[in-house]
């Protein structure tokens, strides 16, 4: 507790900041991060480019077979409604292999 509000004193002091910031470990820290930053965010985009021209992604939407359209989705809800009515007229099923317990 106290140290937290001792951390939060001295973050907020601006001329500290900026001492330390003008510091060789916090110059080369901050470097470091910089580069680590623009190597990830490009090798991110390189790997969408790769992505992109391998046609994966276009597989993947056509084998997904979720409803596109509105009468689609209509549907597949219609059938949803229809079989959890279904499975509340008739009760619970056994599973295939299990006996019921006496």
């Amino acid at each position: 507790m106290v140290l937290g509000r001792l951390l939060q004193s001295l973050v907020n002091n601006a001329r500290l900041v900026e001492k330390l910031s003008e510091t060789q470990p916090i110059r080369q820290a901050a470097r470091i991060t910089v580069s680590l930053a623009s190597r990830l965010e490009l090798g991110g985009r390189e790997a969408a480019e790769r992505l992109r021209r391998s046609g994966a992604v276009r597989k993947l939407w056509e084998r997904i077979a979720l409803p596109r359209q509105l009468g689609g989705l209509s549907q597949w809800a219609a059938r949803l409604r229809d079989s959890w009515a279904r499975e509340l007229k008739e009760g619970p099923r056994e599973a295939p292999g299990h006996k019921k317990q006496k």
